[in-house]
């Protein structure tokens, strides 16, 4: 068969202005004699003769008999279809695998995809009776706020699902069971999030502001891998998580927030201080120590009173790592006739003796190292 095989189409049914019975379902065989029916066709009288008082075929049965066979051949011709009929349906025993029937917004079609089907595609029970979404076109707008919205088969029909409407809370769009695809649009507000999924399955989160292409195995939810490109939530050194607006957050690096004094810093490879502490307090009291920012380190101290002639170990506040370079002191309240000398003898990194001559006496003392 070829494409230039196909007949004319008919534009008007058989006998269309002319005169035509409406030829009824049941027998007319008690009822009027030799009129047709669907049920006998033209009964046997209209084929007896008419010497033996058979009774000619009505011209009016025939002319009503074509019209209504004709008439959806018209129809056909214009690329017509039949929405789900439950008169019909009920008086064949259900549509068969295969069919298809036309949604009653006239935008696409259903198919069935089981034998003996009467149930209405468009029905809450259709996508569990077979009924799938078939060359369907259009948008279908749904809008969310804080509950969980199922779909109609109005709306999952429709190959492209626009979301709408300010999120309170976290919520599911509810897809049926079926083996389908469909474009979801995420236009919601608010730091909440959509997440298709079936009733008994899982499903997949929708991005805010961005289609997100999905599809449905008949048990869960999926995203296509068209839409697995798309980035949802950043991690490690940024931070940000969504969907909707989200503000990106530094990851800690683990640093207490603070000032920090002469501050002994780690930075890591990618610039980030990743450790921070002070070196010394500032300059107070009568000892303490200070690191420069060149590593020299200064250290500075008092003691007590010092016995005449006798060396005192004395402990510097941290220890030098490498080196003493000098230690100086000098003698507390050296005044008068009562003439007093002090020496510093260092003893390892860790501190030094001293000894005062002349007599006792307290002493103020200052390191240098590194």
């Amino acid at each position: 068969m070829q494409l230039s095989n196909a007949p004319s189409k008919l534009t008007v049914p058989f006998a269309e202005a002319g005169g035509a019975n409406t030829i009824p379902v049941p027998s007319q065989i008690s009822v009027t004699p030799g009129a047709a029916s669907y049920t006998d066709g033209f009964p046997p009288l209209t084929r007896t003769p008419i010497a033996s008082g058979g009774v000619p075929p009505n011209g009016l049965d025939m002319n009503g008999i074509l019209k209504a066979a004709t008439a959806p051949s018209v129809w056909f011709s214009g690329g017509g279809g039949f929405p789900f009929d439950s008169v019909w349906s009920t008086a064949v025993g259900g549509y068969p695998q295969g069919a298809r029937v036309l949604r009653t917004d006239g935008s696409g079609y259903w198919l069935n995809t089981v034998d003996n089907n009467t149930t209405d595609p468009e029905s809450s029970g259709g996508a569990a009776a077979g009924w799938v979404p078939d060359t369907t076109y259009g948008i279908a707008p749904v809008t969310l706020t804080a509950s969980d919205v199922t779909l109609t088969a109005a709306q999952y029909g429709k190959p492209i699902i626009s979301l709408s409407g300010t999120l309170t809370a976290n919520v599911n769009l509810n897809f049926p069971a079926i083996v389908g695809q469909w474009l979801v649009v995420n236009n919601c507000s608010g730091a909440f999030s959509v997440t298709c999924k079936t009733l008994a399955g899982s499903g997949v989160i929708a991005p805010p502001s961005s289609p997100s292409k999905i599809y449905g195995d008949a048990t869960n939810v999926y995203m296509s891998n068209a839409s697995t490109a798309a980035i949802t939530s950043l991690t490690g050194d940024v931070t940000a998580s969504g969907p909707g607006s989200a503000t990106a957050t530094l990851a800690a690096s683990g640093v207490a927030p603070g000032s920090y004094s002469g501050a002994n810093i780690t930075v890591d490879s990618k610039g980030r201080v990743t450790s921070a502490s002070s070196s010394t307090p500032p300059f107070t009291g009568t000892s303490g120590h200070q690191i420069l920012d060149s590593g020299l380190i200064l250290q500075w101290g008092s003691t007590g009173t010092l016995p005449d002639s006798s060396q005192v170990p004395v402990n510097f506040p941290i220890s030098f790592p490498n080196a003493v370079f000098s230690i100086c002191a000098s003698m507390n309240n050296n005044v008068g006739s009562n003439i007093r000398t002090i020496q510093c003898v260092p003893n390892s990194t860790a501190g030094f003796y001293i000894m005062a001559n002349g007599s006792s006496a307290s002493a103020s003392w200052f390191a240098i190292g590194y």
